[in-house]
């Protein structure tokens, strides 16, 4: 009980303002977490997206050698002069990227 009403008035008061301070701690700290963890997630976007690429590209070199050899060969293109050309090639566009 309290001595006066204005006192608890004023305890109660106090208590608001305590609870308040608190709930803007507890929300302002999970902010932060979701923030941290948005940072997170974008990273490790921009890392999946770098393997991919990298993925891509080997595959696309590796298409090209693979069909290559067809091609020349239905083409009654002598094989060893172009597959020699088409690594060249693909040396060329590597060093240049």
């Amino acid at each position: 009980m309290c001595p006066s009403p204005s006192d608890c008035a004023e305890a109660t008061e106090l208590e608001t303002a305590a609870l308040a301070k608190q709930k803007d701690f507890v929300i302002a700290k999970r902010e932060d977490e979701i923030e941290e963890i948005k940072t997170q997630m974008r990273r490790q976007a921009n890392e999946f997206d770098d393997m991919m690429t990298t993925i891509l590209e080997k595959l696309s070199k590796e298409v090209l050698v693979a069909t290559a050899p067809k091609q020349l060969l239905s083409a009654g293109v002598p094989i060893m002069d172009e597959l020699e050309q088409v690594n060249r090639d693909i040396q060329t566009r590597a060093v240049e990227k």
